[in-house]
């Protein structure tokens, strides 16, 4: 009887270990969910090396390279050396002809009949 109840009294004990294992705070699903976050965080860290080592070589052209320093300026401030000049092409859209001519062409309006 003693053996029977020593069995059943571990038999409950794992059956809540168990459960706890699987469902609790700090259980198997909550570390999954875990696992899938720190690999998220992984591919964001990847990406961000990336970023930073394109940023870093642009950062050492701008310090060793003139002309890339000249052409950042020239890009982002729209500077000019000092013999220089800016112009600006502004090209318009075309004008679909139109049937009646224009108000300005110093030619007398048609009466209209009645």
């Amino acid at each position: 009887m003693a053996y029977r109840l020593i069995v059943f009294a571990a038999v409950v004990l794992i059956v809540l270990l168990q459960i706890g294992l699987w469902s609790g705070k700090d259980g198997l699903a909550e570390h999954n969910q875990l696992k899938k976050k720190v690999a998220a965080l992984e591919q964001q860290v990847a990406q961000q090396k990336q970023i930073n080592q394109a940023l870093e070589r642009k950062i050492l052209a701008l310090r060793r390279d003139p002309r890339a320093l000249e052409a950042l300026a020239r890009k982002e401030l729209g500077m000019l050396k000092p013999d220089e000049r800016f112009i600006r092409l502004i090209v318009l859209p075309a004008q679909a002809p139109s049937s009646q001519p224009p108000a300005s062409s110093g030619q007398p309006l048609p009466a209209s009949k009645k």
